[in-house]
């Protein structure tokens, strides 16, 4: 009798155990699902698609700065004046707006809009230039289990150097991906946002001996977590 009131309790405690479990999960993937929700609604209402035009010659009429548009900033703007612009990896269907905090630490857990959200934003560090003119321009993101916001870095082939552009209201930057790597968080050279010349050139031609300085060479780094808190992987890019 006694060991059936200990078997009873066990499966009890079992079941009491698989709800709560069943529970936690289901509300993992609703906030996954509103998390990716919001970020496909924005994408749906700002990024204007390659449409050709009539004349097959010009699918947007051009702004005031020569520039065909592709984002509409002014929206974006309008709901979050810290949107300084938009990333898209087409080999990696990836498209987001991209935010600039006062620190490094609130855009990890706030969307593009301000509300709090567990996937946070694609961001760049506060220390950069909005108009991505530093040497070293860094975008820091969540490596998101289903793959959303950094999570598919881990998978872009750097050998194929994928193209990677950035978006802002004045200017479209095609980068081009040329090292992925697993780095230790104490490694602060890949977070300086500038170098004294013969330093910059050093890191250059570390990341791609072939790399020649020129004029206004600039690099992006796209940096996320891996799953162990004394390491980052990290996507180096140089503008094209």
């Amino acid at each position: 009798m006694k060991k059936d009131r200990l078997w009873s309790l066990f499966l009890f405690a079992a079941v009491i155990f698989m709800i709560v479990c069943g529970c936690r999960l289901i509300q993992i993937v609703l906030r996954y699902q509103e998390a990716d929700s919001l970020y496909d609604d924005i994408e749906k209402e700002v990024f204007v698609p390659d449409i050709p035009a009539e004349d097959g010659k010009n699918q947007k009429e051009e702004n005031d700065t020569g520039v065909k548009p592709a984002v509409d900033f002014q929206k974006l703007v309008s709901i979050n004046e810290n949107v300084v612009g938009w990333i898209s990896i087409p080999e990696l269907d990836l498209e987001y707006p991209i935010t600039q905090g006062e620190d490094n630490e609130y855009y990890l857990h706030h969307a593009y809009n301000r509300e709090a959200n567990f996937a946070g934003s694609i961001f760049m560090d506060y220390r950069n230039m909005e108009d991505f003119q530093d040497q070293n321009t860094i975008l820091y993101g969540h490596n998101m289990l289903n793959g959303s916001m950094f999570g598919s870095l881990k998978h872009l082939d750097v050998n194929t150097r994928p193209q990677v552009i950035i978006y802002t209201p004045d200017s479209i930057l095609e980068y081009e991906a040329v090292d992925s790597r697993i780095i230790g968080v104490s490694e602060g050279t890949y977070y300086q946002t500038g170098f004294q010349e013969e330093e910059f050139l050093s890191v250059l031609q570390e990341l791609c001996p072939e790399i020649i300085k020129i004029e206004g060479e600039r690099m992006l780094t796209l940096s996320t977590c891996n799953g162990n808190p004394a390491q980052r992987r990290v996507i180096l890019c140089r503008l094209v």
